[in-house]
């Protein structure tokens, strides 16, 4: 299950001290919490990508592929704070391009092991 993050401290806190991996289209920012805690998620889109019906729709994409993820890894870790940020996304690319992207980036993150999924 994952949480979401809401408040402005907390968003900051993870940018000023949590570790960054950088993609093509997205750049996770994640800060490790406690391990027994579920993942916390926020999403970051700047009006430049795009109006309000994209980002929503870009939103819902991420947060689906997410929950899609924490089903189908086994070796998923939990107890972080992860803030997606999209950056250079155009209409042509679709939910399964976001859901790849998300997969490389945390599994560069460490976040879910190089397994086969279920």
């Amino acid at each position: 299950m994952i949480g979401r993050l809401k408040s402005k401290k907390d968003f900051l806190l993870i940018f000023r001290e949590g570790e960054r991996v950088t993609g093509e289209i997205i750049t996770i920012y994640y800060r490790k919490r406690d391990e027994d805690k579920k993942n916390r998620l926020g999403i970051s889109i700047s009006s430049k990508v795009g109006k309000a019906v994209f980002r929503n729709k870009i939103k819902r994409w991420i947060r689906e592929s997410l929950r899609s993820i924490e089903k189908s890894y086994n070796k998923i870790f939990y107890g972080y704070d992860i803030v997606v940020s999209v950056k250079n996304i155009e209409i042509k690319h679709d939910f399964y391009y976001i859901k790849e992207s998300l997969i490389k980036s945390l599994k560069n993150a460490k976040i879910i092991i190089e397994d086969e999924p279920n």
